[in-house]
């Protein structure tokens, strides 16, 4: 899915104007891309000799070696430099808040691990119920993710293993606010194609 139809998206339903003034839009560029590290305001380095430091970056490399993944690959997915992620992991450099949830996403870790870890917890794996299950509908996306309320839901939200709501969920190029604001605004797409279908189905009224 190109920026485009991702805008197309959003400016043809309401939801596009009405999530557009978010305050976290300062976060995220067009569609809630995520943009590079330099657009964003850094947060504080970690000091070098101190504990949660040393936890954090040895956790880090134990997951990069577990998933088989080099640093130029991580960088990548969070969309900062090599050299940039090698100095927030010496504590010579600070990251934002959007880079801090992209590199758990490339860790395949849950959004908040790296502060679990800073503060001397364990890291929480993304479950593997919540990657792509062929059996799941766009209304249990909705669902799960607070989108929505079971009484909104229409039968055009029944589809399984749909490839768009599929790709919204894994675009990395997204926050996870992005993506939830480009799922909610899909749906309703959805649901006005599906309503003007079966209008044209029924035919003229005698």
């Amino acid at each position: 899915m190109t920026a485009t139809d991702r805008n197309k998206i959003l400016s043809e339903h309401p939801i596009g104007t009405l999530e557009a003034a978010s305050p976290d839009i300062a976060e995220q560029g067009c569609c809630g891309m995520v943009r590079s590290e330099s657009q964003h305001k850094r947060g504080p380095a970690m000091p070098r000799d101190t504990a949660e430091r040393t936890r954090l970056a040895d956790a880090m490399d134990q997951r990069r070696i577990e998933l088989g993944l080099r640093w130029e690959h991580i960088a990548e997915k969070a969309r900062i430099s090599t050299t940039h992620l090698r100095k927030f992991r010496r504590g010579d450099a600070g990251i934002s808040s959007v880079v801090e949830a992209a590199l758990e996403d490339a860790l395949q870790w849950e959004h908040g691990s790296m502060a679990t870890i800073r503060d001397g917890g364990d890291p929480t794996p993304v479950a593997e119920s919540s990657r792509r299950d062929p059996n799941k509908t766009l209304a249990e996306m909705l669902l799960e993710r607070g989108l929505a309320r079971p009484e909104e839901l229409t039968a055009a939200d029944e589809i399984r293993n749909d490839p768009v709501a599929w790709e919204i969920l894994e675009a990395e190029d997204l926050t996870p606010s992005g993506r939830d604001r480009m799922l909610k605004a899909y749906a309703y797409m959805r649901r006005e194609m599906f309503e003007t279908v079966r209008q044209q189905k029924r035919g003229p009224r005698a």
